[in-house]
């Protein structure tokens, strides 16, 4: 299989490339470069790279951002927690925060030098230039446009059969979104048929219409996807981009990394195929994966004393008429400055999630039902306050209704506080909807 097997990459692939170290980066381009003559991206994975490629190097800018939040909130959590000593017969407790404050002040410092030295990817961007050069002539080809047409509406049978993959994509906004990895998949047996070799096809991609997961645990590739390649007499099989060069190492021969610099490169991609997992695709935001395991963690936290969790639930008023009347490519717009506008309202305070379709939620712990209301209002408001520039030049003005429960001893599972927070949210669509209610106690 290694010796004339093809290749193939996933978008997510080059993509996690703008996310690794400088040498677990070098790592994965050295390998690449040494099995030139048989890798291949399919069209479908281009596309997506060159879309996605913007946004991905934004994330990477917001970082800093976020990690002075994130710094912020630990230093004013244990500002908060130690307030309440300030009277202590033996204790300074302003001298027990103070190296604290340093070492803060320190590596803000430093995250402000990091800020400061960014290179500006989107003007000269050596990562794209090298993926470039090590893909040259190995890209599939572009469907012709009455072949997309029909390839679209394989693709929409597909995703209404629920066959792998796809599938899970199908509480994307835009109905191109939902058909790209069947798509993309298409493409990749296209290419086995066409070369009659084996196919290993990398992906970081961890969702269930891709592999088999059962008990938590990822198995291998659907035996679907399998089959279905079988079917075409080639042999399939699937790596994440750590197995791929796990593998690639034991096929060099000692020709590649070394195993110092192996295993610091295999937990570096294994790190961010992990966050990856967790994040939304379109906003940058968690996801419900995300969302669940945090609020089962925070949960438990309070059934054991902890501060209680309080979830708000966000939905966009009337968002089906922009795709309907404006076109899916303004709802993605829409989406992605309303998380924006929700991730600089909230800070270090909470954390914002993509639901789904144009849900969201945001997590808040420790903070007073009061203050949970407060945020919930400066959210609605500072969203109704955007402008949004249609294709006719026209600004358009959303809305959103919110809904918010706290954690209470009744409450022992995650889908009950989910479910207390989506009925106030309900409560507030069917009130006239641009309104915060929040549930009851009871």
């Amino acid at each position: 299989m290694w010796r004339d097997g093809t290749f193939a990459f996933d978008a997510n692939v080059l993509l996690n490339l703008y996310r690794y170290q400088l040498e677990t980066r070098d790592a994965l381009f050295r390998i690449l470069e040494r099995l030139s003559d048989r890798i291949w991206i399919p069209h479908q994975a281009a596309f997506e790279y060159h879309r996605s490629r913007p946004t991905v190097i934004a994330g990477q800018l917001n970082a800093y951002g976020k990690i002075e939040s994130a710094l912020n909130k630990i230093l004013n959590g244990l500002q908060t927690e130690l307030s309440q000593y300030k009277r202590h017969f033996t204790l300074d407790i302003d001298s027990v925060i103070a190296p604290i404050q340093n070492s803060i002040d320190s590596a803000r410092s430093k995250i402000s030098e990091a800020r400061a030295r960014h290179p500006d990817l989107l003007d000269q961007d050596p990562i794209r230039d090298r993926i470039t050069r090590v893909f040259d002539g190995r890209v599939g080809a572009a469907y012709t446009n009455r072949r997309r047409e029909e390839i679209k509406r394989l693709a929409d049978k597909r995703l209404t059969d629920r066959l792998p993959p796809g599938y899970a994509d199908l509480n994307k906004n835009n109905p191109e979104n939902q058909r790209g990895d069947v798509i993309m998949w298409l493409q990749v047996i296209d290419k086995a048929c066409e070369t009659r070799r084996p196919l290993i096809f990398i992906t970081d991609d961890a969702k269930d219409d891709w592999w088999l997961i059962h008990g938590g645990k990822t198995l291998g590739p659907r035996p679907e996807l399998i089959e279905e390649m079988a079917a075409n007499d080639v042999l399939f099989y699937m790596y994440s981009s750590s197995r791929f060069v796990e593998e690639a190492e034991r096929f060099l021969k000692g020709r590649g990394l070394g195993k110092t610099k192996l295993t610091k490169a295999l937990r570096d991609m294994e790190e961010v195929a992990l966050e990856q997992a967790m994040s939304d695709s379109l906003t940058g935001l968690y996801n419900r994966r995300w969302l669940d395991q945090r609020l089962e963690e925070l949960i438990n936290n309070a059934q054991t004393g902890g501060p209680p969790v309080t979830l708000l639930m966000i939905d966009v008023d009337n968002f089906t008429r922009i795709n309907t009347w404006h076109g899916h490519l303004l709802g993605d717009k829409v989406l992605q400055s309303i998380a924006l506008t929700m991730s600089a309202v909230v800070g270090s305070q909470g954390e914002v999630v993509r639901f789904g379709g144009e849900e969201f939620a945001i997590v808040l712990d420790a903070v007073s039902p009061a203050e949970a209301s407060h945020l919930a209002e400066r959210v609605r408001e500072s969203i109704a306050r955007q402008a949004f520039r249609t294709r006719r030049g026209t600004s358009l003005y959303m809305t959103v209704s919110i809904g918010i429960a706290t954690w209470s001893k009744g409450i022992d599972t995650v889908r009950k506080l989910i479910d207390k927070a989506s009925a106030a949210l309900d409560q507030a669509k069917t009130l006239g909807k641009n309104r915060v209610v929040v549930a009851d106690d009871s």
